[in-house]
């Protein structure tokens, strides 16, 4: 599987070096605006997995030509490009997954979170998954929680990268396409 991470600060550091040593994972394209960068990081921890590429997050058209191909499109940077990265991926074919929410120069948290879910029925109609805030808290604990109940578990030698891979790779079709979690600040 192929893999995009937009980003490589320390979140795309630590999600390169866990994907670079997951088996599913077959080549990994470390992007960010700082090529340099994104060089050190897919050198350093990708495992020889991981090559470097410039991307401007801001860019959706940029981010899908990057995303072709690719089975996952891992979103590491702030929360200002998460509907612009949602975009590219349903330009590009590409399963979507953020870490966080957060409040952008123009939207609070709540509101920056409802604007992505705009997308649900897109990712829905073309049968695409967009996993949103699988930052540690909520996101991770929301994902085991969801998928546990859904339809599946995390296996005893898993790691919640290895559960997303997986979960990717399985894809069952009794299963709504679009899986979106609510951040504990909304009601449900």
């Amino acid at each position: 599987m192929k893999v995009l991470i937009v980003g490589a600060g320390m979140q795309g550091q630590v999600i390169t070096w866990n994907l670079g040593r997951n088996p599913a994972v077959t080549e990994i394209v470390v992007a960010d605006y700082d090529e340099g960068r994104a060089a050190f990081v897919a050198g350093q921890v990708g495992n020889g997995k991981a090559r470097p590429q410039f991307i401007d997050a801001g860019d959706s058209d940029m981010v899908a030509k990057a995303g072709e191909g690719c089975k996952l499109v891992v979103n590491a940077v702030i929360p200002e490009f998460n509907k612009g990265i949602m975009r590219a991926c349903l330009k590009c074919g590409a399963a979507y997954q953020d870490m966080a929410q957060g409040q952008t120069r123009t939207q609070t948290i709540d509101e920056a979170y409802l604007d992505q879910m705009t997308l649900a029925p897109e990712f829905e109609k073309q049968g695409q998954l967009a996993l949103l805030s699988t930052g540690m808290d909520p996101g991770v604990t929301n994902t085991f929680a969801a998928n546990a109940v859904s339809y599946t578990h995390l296996r005893a030698h898993e790691t919640p990268e290895h559960l997303v891979c997986r979960l990717l790779l399985e894809k069952k079709k009794t299963i709504t396409p679009a899986l979106f979690y609510r951040p504990h600040s909304l009601s449900p």
